[in-house]
């Protein structure tokens, strides 16, 4: 299958989740053409509700239909449905536990011309630190056909990152992917690098680049970053014996973080984060802006030989 974009790709995928439960509603903050929701709104009218550019309100009144009995999907820019609705993420979601799924789109870098106050960097940290809020983050249009349908089954909350505009299939059609479960997508001995969304790609390009010096780099998709699959990021760096993060978002809080914790604690190697270091966004091309905060396969491959030479 040619590749596609990934609203196209999210906007299917809950349509047919709607058609298949009736339990299933879809709040939106004005921007359904964006995020890629109109056809489920056409699909699903009795089922959809936009509340405006009121995202706060959207998140309550998305809690109130979860404690009904029914399973809300919130879509907005992820500047907006993690920072502007934090307070109410905390209370009426993760305090009142209930099953609401936020989807953040654009998320780091991807928001590209949208620019700086678009760009939140920080909202993995805020959705990692809120307790039983699980963080996902696929990495293409086929990883998010099978993870979303994993995701509304969920009984917790979900908060998604999820990138709009076209990109490249990792993945084959139908990937045997598991919610909670990292994904070796490219095996490895010498270097791990950990990767989420749109930086597995670079990740992927980083691994092809030290291949050609010798280097053979594991790949690992963390879809999932909260709950962190430990088990699969331990036995890789266990094997490798040093470790990149790569995350299109904040050091601080990020995956990166995460991994760090996880790998200091248990088995510590040598391990940089690829991210954002304390700086706000800019108005740019995706190519331009990985490039500009050190999120490309460059720099990637240039991290990786720092730690290999520090094994």
């Amino acid at each position: 299958m040619p590749d596609q974009e990934m609203r196209a790709a999210l906007g299917a995928t809950l349509n047919k989740l709607m058609d298949e439960d009736e339990r299933i509603l879809l709040v939106n903050a004005d921007l359904a053409g964006a995020l890629g929701t109109s056809a489920v709104i056409k699909a699903h009218p009795d089922r959809c509700y936009d509340v405006g550019i009121q995202e706060a309100n959207m998140t309550s009144f998305a809690a109130g239909l979860a404690s009904s009995g029914y399973i809300p999907f919130i879509a907005s820019f992820t500047a907006f449905t993690s920072r502007r609705a934090c307070d109410q993420l905390m209370v009426s979601v993760a305090f009142a536990k209930q099953p609401v799924k936020v989807i953040g789109g654009d998320p780091g870098v991807s928001a590209q011309i949208n620019g700086g106050t678009h760009m939140s960097f920080e909202d993995v940290a805020i959705m990692r630190s809120m307790a039983g809020f699980k963080v996902v983050e696929p990495a293409d249009p086929h990883s998010m056909e099978v993870l979303l349908p994993q995701i509304a089954a969920d009984p917790a909350p979900v908060y998604i990152r999820s990138f709009r505009k076209k990109r490249h299939n990792i993945y084959p059609e139908h990937p045997d992917l598991k919610l909670g479960r990292a994904e070796i997508v490219r095996e490895g001995t010498d270097v791990s690098l950990i990767a989420s969304g749109v930086e597995l790609l670079e990740a992927m390009k980083a691994a092809e680049i030290l291949d050609k010096e010798g280097v053979h780099a594991e790949v690992i998709d963390v879809h999932t970053v909260k709950p962190l699959d430990t088990e699969t990021i331990l036995a890789s760096v266990g094997r490798t014996g040093a470790a990149v993060t790569c995350d299109n978002a904040s050091v601080v809080g990020g995956l990166g973080d995460a991994v760090s914790e996880v790998v200091s604690e248990a088995h510590p190697v040598p391990i940089t984060r690829i991210g954002v270091h304390d700086r706000v966004g800019q108005v740019g091309p995706l190519d331009f802006l990985l490039d500009e905060y050190h999120l490309s396969a460059p720099w990637i491959a240039k991290a990786a030989r720092k730690v290999l030479a520090a094994k």
